[in-house]
């Protein structure tokens, strides 16, 4: 599901309220009310030490059925990229927040387009049906998923439980007040902790995980690629002066570049870019957390990025030994 919202919002098929909503329902497995009842200042931003962001998300614990709540609130940690994409987001409001009548800091994350019949406090929130309904009619219609809430929601449980996660820990993630509704995920668990602890070689069998192109560097359409659209890694030693490729795509895309782009169709890795060398530090940084004795969700987080890279990686091989055309497809 994570891929098809990716490739959905670089296809420019959905709007960046539908791909953060959809990121939100992925990351914390919160229903639909929850989600409408967000508002901007809910992204908590502080920074560290060394000027770097941290972000936290604050969720409103909406229980009963159809009502939109903020009685009270789970502070949860809120991944750098998913923090992002909802400062973007709260950028672009901007040119919603045209009511006077409501307080700066009271707009919703998810803006409606109408005040709609809400209680003071809600002006403007979308309702909890029409974003579920969007969220469903996305994954559905678009990617071909059959989607809803519960199987976000059971799909978080049932991967945490997989990592080896407590009853307790489920339930504070799920925001049930207790652990009568959770026993079934750690029931069902199977043995799974030290799932995906393998070499890089090992995830080739993840099918299509490269989506974009290999193109020759030297061929036209690298060479007439506009610099804006180049792709380097910075944090490479070299610092990134080699290009990875370029983007094919004429829209603005909020993607983790450039390692998120070689899951995304619109990417044209070059045949000669530094691909190694990026396999080599996302292997070595899975190592090291794995290591540490981080859960396989967290370690496994770029795996189908590894397999992606690793096919470019083999492409660049073929394609030097004259296995394959430059389109890269196997002669």
């Amino acid at each position: 599901m994570n891929a098809s919202l990716n490739q959905l919002y670089a296809d420019g098929t959905i709007n960046i309220s539908d791909f953060a909503a959809g990121h939100i329902l992925l990351g914390y497995g919160i229903r639909p009310r929850q989600l409408a009842a967000l508002k901007e200042r809910d992204l908590i931003v502080t920074l560290t030490d060394s000027g770097e962001k941290v972000y936290l998300l604050r969720i409103p614990q909406a229980k009963q059925r159809g009502e939109l709540t903020r009685d009270s609130f789970r502070t949860r940690p809120c991944d750098r990229r998913l923090g992002k994409l909802l400062e973007r987001l709260i950028e672009e409001n901007s040119v919603l927040r045209i009511d006077p009548e409501v307080a700066e800091n009271d707009w919703p994350m998810f803006i409606g387009s109408g005040a709609g019949p809400w209680p003071p406090g809600f002006a403007y929130h979308k309702s909890a049906s029409i974003i579920a309904n969007r969220i469903k009619s996305i994954l559905s219609k678009q990617a071909g998923i059959k989607a809803n809430s519960k199987r976000f929601r059971d799909t978080l449980a049932q991967n945490m439980a997989d990592d080896g996660a407590s009853i307790y820990e489920i339930a504070e993630a799920l925001g049930h007040a207790d652990t009568q509704q959770v026993g079934k995920y750690v029931e069902a668990r199977p043995e799974m902790v030290s799932r995906l602890n393998h070499l890089a070689e090992e995830f080739t069998p993840i099918l299509q995980a490269f989506a974009g192109v290999l193109i020759p560097a030297a061929g036209a359409e690298a060479q007439s690629a506009p610099k804006a659209k180049l792709l380097h890694d910075r944090a490479l030693d070299n610092g990134g002066s080699e290009p990875l490729g370029h983007c094919g795509q004429h829209s603005f895309c909020d993607l983790a570049k450039p390692i998120g782009c070689y899951t995304c169709r619109s990417f044209r890795a070059w045949d000669d870019g530094p691909h190694e060398e990026i396999l080599a530090k996302l292997m070595s940084d899975r190592q090291h957390k794995v290591s540490m004795g981080l859960s396989p969700k967290i370690y496994g987080i770029n795996d189908r990025t590894i397999a992606a890279v690793t096919r470019v990686v083999q492409l660049c091989k073929e394609q030097r030994n004259g296995m394959v055309d430059n389109e890269g497809g196997r002669l």
